[in-house]
């Protein structure tokens, strides 16, 4: 499972409600085996997210990147660039410019990750590796919420 902190899920959400997702394009795409697998592959993935917005369009940048190695070795090498766009809907209030690098953040990865997984899966098998899955995303506030007090009972002495 990958979690990614996310410093204000409510800010994202703001957003989210007021824009639809149109598009998802691969902008860039490099692929490279540097030998073979000798064991399960040991992924090590970066990503990042630049935002982009003209009038009623926003578009989010997703840098994504894997290294794979296997006994220690590296063995494949994976860089994908797609771009999202989406349409914003027209609302009473406008948007909050300040809420607009999370949702880019939040959503940049949640919208892009089923295809850098399906892309990661894929290169990899092609590459005559073991098929790489991207784990399960998970979003996360970067500050934890209050949670409920738990009663720890005593076990009897």
């Amino acid at each position: 499972m990958a979690e990614k902190a996310i410093p204000n899920l409510a800010a994202a959400a703001r957003i989210a409600r007021r824009v639809e997702l149109k598009d998802v394009c691969i902008q860039e795409m490099s692929a490279k085996r540097h030998g073979p697998a000798k064991e399960i592959l040991s992924p090590e993935f970066t990503d990042s997210y630049d935002l982009k917005k003209e009038d009623s369009k926003l578009e989010i940048l997703c840098h994504h990147h894997l290294k794979a190695t296997s006994a220690g070795d590296e063995v494949a090498e994976i860089t994908v660039l797609l771009k999202l766009i989406y349409e914003i809907g027209v609302a009473a209030e406008p948007i909050n410019e300040a809420d607009l690098p999370i949702f880019a953040d939040a959503n940049g990865a949640y919208h892009s990750w089923p295809f850098v997984r399906e892309i990661y899966h894929s290169l990899t098998s092609r590459m005559g590796l073991p098929p790489f899955v991207l784990p399960v995303l998970r979003l996360a506030n970067a500050v934890p919420t209050k949670t409920p007090e738990t009663s720890v009972e005593k076990k009897p002495e």
